[in-house]
């Protein structure tokens, strides 16, 4: 009732769901073109079930477009048998922007001159952050528990400094860590406060087990930072290049973090500035203004190939 109220020329609906079901149901009935932002990756939507599958065959066969975040999201899509040319890929974006050089608006990481704030002078201590919730989907328990034997093996010193909150905390907290890593829980901190933390650090690390994209990644891009990224977040996949702006690793492989954290610690001080450089560089363009264009561009798009055919 309300979309007959409001008479859209094209109905764009955030969900593979019921509410896209009914949309659907009405652009057959009103002749109007509808257009899914699929905000999903495959490692997402493992395990849905038989009859959610269904629902979602159903909904795309009347879709006129997907959107996707990235190839992950593509690659579900196409399983239903959507073809690719009508799916749109946008990669998603955050307010922090490159030009910015972090959420507070201060200098970047990578720069020359050492980051604000990056632990107790020692040269030796490599600092890293994650931002995110606390939750076991975000993988933080096993990232610090193969963080502490790294540390051992090698003798080399980690302070992870954890920004956010979540049920997790009170185990965070009680997990041991040995001498050579040092756990910050900095709690969570304003979003304008951000930048501040990332710019504290040497390298983002984002050890989720599952995410259709991840905004850290971006936003520490757009810091200046290299990240060190699973391989289930989407974000990491398509903006994270291995030994230029990061490095990627799958959490659930024994071996993987360890062997990503030896090519962390080869490249150095100036290889981690020159990867916080190129990380910088490679978010650049991707702003909520171009994420925007984008999806506008697709709207028309689908608008002006149903009147082609009309």
């Amino acid at each position: 009732s309300r979309l007959s109220a409001y008479d859209p020329d094209v109905v764009l609906s955030g969900e593979l769901g019921t509410r896209t079901l009914q949309s659907s149901g009405w652009c057959r009935s009103q002749d109007r073109p509808l257009v899914i932002w699929a905000t999903l990756s495959e490692r997402t939507e493992q395990g849905r079930g038989r009859i959610r599958r269904l629902v979602r065959r159903r909904v795309l066969s009347r879709a006129d477009a997907v959107i996707v975040n990235g190839e992950s999201g593509a690659r579900y899509i196409r399983g239903f048998g959507f073809p690719d040319a009508r799916i749109h890929r946008v990669n998603q974006a955050s307010p922090v922007s490159a030009d910015d050089g972090g959420a507070d608006g201060g200098p970047p990481v990578g720069s020359e001159a050492p980051a604000d704030g990056a632990g107790d002078g020692a040269a030796d201590v490599l600092e890293m952050v994650y931002v995110g919730r606390l939750v076991e989907l975000k993988g933080l328990e096993p990232l610090i528990r193969d963080l502490r034997a790294w540390c051992d093996a090698r003798e080399r010193r980690v302070r992870l400094r954890v920004v956010g909150g979540g049920p997790l905390e009170g185990r965070l907290r009680s997990l041991p860590t040995g001498p050579y890593l040092d756990v910050v829980l900095e709690g969570s901190v304003p979003f304008a406060e951000l930048g501040a933390h990332y710019r504290g650090a040497d390298v983002a690390v984002l050890p989720t087990l599952a995410d259709e994209w991840g905004l850290v990644v971006n936003e520490a891009m757009a810091c200046g930072l290299p990240v060190l990224g699973s391989v289930h977040s989407q974000a990491v996949t398509e903006l994270v290049e291995e030994g230029r702006t990061g490095w990627l690793y799958d959490p659930e492989r024994p071996g993987r973090l360890a062997a990503a954290l030896d090519r962390v610690a080869e490249a150095g001080r100036p290889g981690l500035q020159r990867l916080g450089r190129a990380a910088r560089d490679r978010v650049a363009g991707l702003t909520t203004e171009s994420m925007a264009g984008q999806l506008l561009e697709t709207i028309h798009d689908v608008i002006a190939g149903r009147r082609r055919r009309s």
